[in-house]
């Protein structure tokens, strides 16, 4: 069986370090060092320990600031990796780190040393369980190369499917428009009939009526005239009479009227003879029917309402023609989107078998992480934490009380398979779980996990 490379820690040695007193543990190759012991006796000490040398800033945004045992002036915590030896001096002053090799040669950068060491979660995988979904995603991306930004991808997938979404909503709508408008007779022209020759030919009858109405109105007024010029002549003839008796006075009045009597009588037999040509005229004039023509100008625009009607409806069609097709190839870009990413995805090489993304996070056998067991979320949590930590091959767990049996199988089965080294606290007053821990000190023999 091949060797996986990678540091682990060969001895870790400890005093004064927060809780702890003296401790010195030596894992001699074991899998898992379980850190056993009531609350409050220094487990966690331990386990903050180690953080401190290989990672003291996230220690202390934690809000762990003072490493120093209370009344001590000097403490230490070494790590001793085999290939490299850290260790973290303690003082009232300050601390200060320091990194050698094997042959005891110090670099000069310690703090770079770590930096290269230690993963992106600080060893504790139920750390990166706690994360939000957006951060876990961003975790694996980093750690995983799929060929593609999905990022991207998936930002053009939302714009696509948006634009789709629009477009089959104005597709559906178009459809409604067209199931709302009524039937149409299937012989209609296909464009509107004219109405200038009809107009044209209202307007000659009109001419027409116009014409006779003319004639109507000279027939009245000459007849007026008639009625006025006869009691005109009535009038003189009555006059005429009235006068005779005093002719002697008035013959030359009499000649005048008589004169007159008979020129109005001659103008009487003019218009009497005018108007009876005139009257049978008048009353043979035949006013034309509109009605027939009205009739076809109601059918005529009948026709080309319903013909505009069925242009209407004709270009609602192509519309929802010209949509579907939109929709019907942005469903194709999705789909090839789609493809592309579960081709990536199935390309890439993930710490866990069926890990995956979708836009909002992890997934796990297709389903969002959070919906995943305990145990699948501890076996990714672990698995991920791992593969983020290929040099310094070691997990710690804060608060293992809170895993039961079968995580702690979990856990024991992935740190054998991977040749990692787990350091695990666990809370218990029995002295043979573990590595015990009492007041800051090992009790008893130290037991390997």
């Amino acid at each position: 069986m091949e060797t996986k490379k990678g540091l682990t820690i060969i001895e870790f040695a400890a005093e004064n370090f927060m809780k702890l007193k003296a401790v010195r543990i030596r894992p001699d190759g074991a899998n898992m060092v379980v850190l056993s012991g009531k609350n409050g006796a220094g487990k966690s000490s331990i386990l903050n320990a180690i953080m401190a040398v290989v990672d003291k800033a996230a220690l202390k945004k934690q809000g762990i600031t003072k490493l120093l045992r209370e009344g001590q002036e000097r403490g230490f915590v070494k790590i001793d990796l085999g290939d490299i030896i850290a260790k973290l001096t303690l003082t009232e002053r300050g601390e200060y780190l320091t990194v050698e090799n094997k042959e005891g040669m110090a670099f000069k950068s310690p703090a770079g040393v770590m930096d290269r060491l230690r993963g992106m979660i600080s060893f504790d995988p139920l750390a990166f369980a706690k994360m939000d979904a957006k951060k876990q995603k961003d975790i694996l991306l980093g750690l995983v190369d799929v060929g593609i930004d999905l990022d991207v991808h998936d930002k053009e997938r939302a714009r696509i499917f948006d634009e789709r979404t629009n477009v089959g909503r104005k597709r559906d709508e178009l459809k409604g428009k067209l199931a709302d408008l009524p039937n149409l007779p299937a012989d209609l022209p296909e464009n509107e009939v004219p109405l200038s020759s009809v107009s044209e030919e209202r307007r000659q009858l009109e001419a027409v009526k116009a014409e006779n109405d003319t004639r109507r109105k000279e027939y009245s007024d000459l007849k007026e005239r008639y009625q006025s010029t006869k009691y005109q002549h009535e009038a003189a003839r009555l006059e005429w009479e009235q006068i005779e008796a005093q002719i002697k006075e008035l013959r030359g009045k009499q000649d005048v009227l008589f004169q007159k009597g008979q020129h109005l009588a001659k103008e009487v037999q003019k218009i009497e003879e005018s108007g009876k040509g005139l009257k049978a005229a008048v009353d043979a004039l035949v006013d034309p029917d509109f009605s027939i023509l009205d009739t076809r100008l109601e059918e005529i625009e009948q026709t080309n309402q319903a013909v505009r009607e069925k242009n209407r409806r004709e270009h609602i069609r192509q519309e929802a023609n010209l949509a579907n097709i939109s929709y019907v190839r942005m469903t194709d870009e999705l789909s090839t989107l789609d493809k592309k990413k579960t081709d990536a995805l199935a390309a890439a090489k993930f710490p866990v078998e069926g890990l995956g993304f979708n836009a909002e996070g992890i997934t796990f056998n297709g389903l969002p992480l959070d919906h995943a067991s305990d145990g699948e979320k501890l076996t990714v949590s672990v698995a991920i934490g791992m593969a983020l930590n290929p040099e310094l091959r070691v997990l710690w767990f804060n608060h293992g009380e809170m895993l039961d049996s079968d995580n702690w199988a979990i856990i024991e089965k992935l740190a054998g398979s991977e040749e990692y080294q787990v350091w695990a606290e666990r809370m218990s007053e029995d002295p043979s779980v573990g590595i015990h821990i009492v007041d800051g000190e090992i009790s008893g023999e130290v037991a390997n996990g």
